[in-house]
């Protein structure tokens, strides 16, 4: 890594004029605590964004809302939010601007956005006197609405809306296809679980089920969705110093349900940390273990009809936090992205926020603000290959190396995402602690890495690549502020 960080520094300095070009958005946004922005993606080759302006509720300037997640409502009776959709086509200069008044006030800003062709969708909450109901609306690529649709909806306080009760989740399938808005409700009183859940594409299509469990004694511990659309579900019980986790699966079209159980006595299961997904196999769950020394991880994989295809293995590594989990139809392999500091979280000054937590992997977060951003410095982190058999193909470490107290990579301004079928990683390399440049590293499904001609960005800009978003296989938009303005750039996976 310190051979590769001087050879990158010298062909930067002698070869500009090859070096991968940014492309900046051309107008000036404010970064002020009351407005917020969402990358929404791309449609019929127009880039959009999605502006907030709530008042003085928001600390934070930039959003990240990928693959699955928790959204929570939350009381303000100051807020009210007035929204402007940033219409940009694929040379990032502006060419349309929308005003919406669809976030309402008294519940708390948590869309999460979906992009398809030629439109997007927003899934978000509202409440309507006593009515808090979770709805999908539908813009076309210039901005404009075109229908909304209730997706779900209940009889609700407003003390109440901080309850964990009335949250939600979404999940997308590995293919990128399929988007699932799942409610949860628990009934005490006769112990039963009940699952309202949507498909959300060109039509909506509802689907209900419910069972009995005492969830006190088995916990829900993860949920995901498969490429044909069946209904992922992982179940925990605590068993004394041992664990059974149980996964179900719940059939899209013949509603079949498929239980395999396994019972894990290897250390004890950390919380928030089981994920499931599907791979080219079946399926593969995974979860952090601790014990006295390591942070271990526990992998489990199964065929399409959950019955086993290769031992249960807990890898003696010493993992701190899973940031990410690319699954690879490739040779039927599985890439893990293994942050390797003391902690994957951050624990905000403000009490507004209980915690952002830095993986996506449990579907989970409060807050995903900027200023928090640096708060627990990263040394390096890993990228680890499975197969089929729980074996490590090949693994890399990206580090904050340090060349003679002069250069080094800055892990703390990081981003992996995977396009035209490799993985790229891009961070910033300082010199004597000021940003100097980015690295962009390539890794193909064998675990070979190249390094493309590193971008020379402006240093008047302070990016911020961890809020960046890919918005489709070779495009990655990343926001970058300089004083009170900001911008979004450009970058292109070549």
């Amino acid at each position: 890594m310190n051979k590769t960080l001087c050879v990158i520094i010298c062909l930067t300095l002698a070869l500009n004029a090859f070096s991968q070009k940014i492309l900046y958005t051309n107008n000036s946004l404010s970064t002020k605590a009351q407005y917020g922005y969402f990358i929404i993606g791309k449609a019929n080759n127009n880039i959009l964004v999605w502006q907030v302006n709530a008042g003085n509720h928001y600390t934070t300037t930039i959003h990240s809302s990928e693959y699955g997640y928790h959204a929570m409502p939350q009381t303000d009776a100051r807020k009210h939010y007035n929204s402007k959709i940033l219409v940009y086509n694929n040379n990032m200069q502006l060419i349309n601007t929308v005003n919406t008044n669809i976030l309402e006030s008294f519940v708390d800003v948590q869309p999460f956005f979906l992009t398809s062709q030629n439109c997007f969708r927003i899934i978000y909450s509202c409440l309507d006197g006593d009515t808090l109901s979770n709805k999908v609306a539908v813009f076309d690529a210039n901005g404009n609405m075109k229908t909304v649709e209730t997706l779900y909806s209940t009889r609700i306080k407003k003390q109440d809306l901080l309850k964990p009760d009335y949250s939600y989740s979404i999940l997308k399938s590995n293919n990128k296809k399929n988007t699932c808005f799942i409610k949860t409700t628990y009934d005490e009183s006769n112990y039963n679980l009940k699952f309202n859940y949507s498909f959300i594409d060109d039509r909506i299509i509802n689907k209900t089920f419910s069972f009995s469990i005492d969830v006190n004694k088995k916990v829900l511990t993860s949920m995901n969705i498969d490429n044909d659309k069946n209904l992922l579900l992982v179940f925990e019980e605590k068993q004394g110093d041992s664990c059974t986790i149980e996964i179900m699966r719940k059939n899209f079209f013949d509603d079949l349900m498929l239980v395999a159980d396994k019972t894990l006595k290897a250390g004890s299961p950390k919380d928030h940390s089981t994920y499931i997904t599907q791979n080219a196999t079946g399926y593969i769950l995974f979860r952090e273990l601790n014990d006295l020394t390591n942070k271990n991880l526990f992998v489990w994989q199964t065929d399409k009809k959950l019955d086993d295809i290769a031992s249960d293995t807990v890898i003696n590594e010493n993992f701190s936090g899973i940031y990410s989990f690319i699954p690879s139809e490739n040779n039927r392999q599985n890439t893990f992205v293994i942050w390797n500091d003391y902690k994957n979280y951050i624990q905000p000054k403000s009490s507004t926020y209980i915690f952002y937590k830095r993986s996506s992997y449990t579907c989970t977060f409060s807050n995903n603000s900027t200023e928090y951003f640096t708060e627990v410095p990263l040394k390096n982190i890993k990228l680890f290959h499975f197969d089929s058999h729980n074996s490590i193909t090949w693994s890399k470490t990206f580090e904050n190396d340090d060349l003679e107290g002069k250069a080094k990579a800055n892990m703390n301004n990081l981003i992996v995402v995977e396009g035209n079928k490799n993985l790229h990683v891009f961070y910033e390399v300082q010199i004597n602690s000021n940003p100097k440049f980015l690295n962009h590293i390539i890794v193909n499904a064998d675990g070979v890495a190249s390094e493309q001609n590193s971008t020379m960005w402006n240093m008047k800009y302070q990016y911020f690549l961890d809020r960046g978003k890919l918005i489709d296989d070779n495009t990655l938009i990343v926001p970058a502020v300089k004083g009170n303005n900001m911008c979004f750039t450009k970058l292109t996976l070549e």
